[in-house]
């Protein structure tokens, strides 16, 4: 999986000049919850989300929703949320899957 955003860096807090990507991994949507407190553990579900692990000082922050989620040039999720950013949570992505009959209604595609 990879991760796109133009987010601030931890260690400085300055913008990149460049769009800034990580390679990440998809983790089980239990284990992803139980990482996080209510009231966002319960936003997490394996039909709807996707969660990817993350390193300390590493992952997308505030400013980066609605960045891509790829895998094999494949959109596959949309950056929802992760808080806070830089300390080794997941992130957590719309499964673009979960969607797919809005788009086709909405694009018609």
């Amino acid at each position: 999986m990879t991760a796109t955003s133009l987010c601030l860096q931890i260690s400085n807090n300055q913008l990149p000049n460049r769009l800034q990507f990580i390679r990440t991994d998809i983790i089980d949507a239990d284990d992803c919850a139980a990482q996080f407190e209510e009231p966002y553990a319960s936003r997490i579900s394996e039909q709807r989300t996707i969660c990817t692990s993350n390193q300390p000082d590493q992952g997308v922050c505030l400013g980066d929703a609605g960045g891509p989620l790829v895998l094999d040039g494949v959109l596959v999720g949309v950056q929802s949320w992760s808080i806070p950013c830089g300390l080794g949570l997941p992130d957590v992505y719309e499964r673009v899957s979960h969607h797919r009959p809005w788009i086709q209604v909405h694009t018609l595609l």
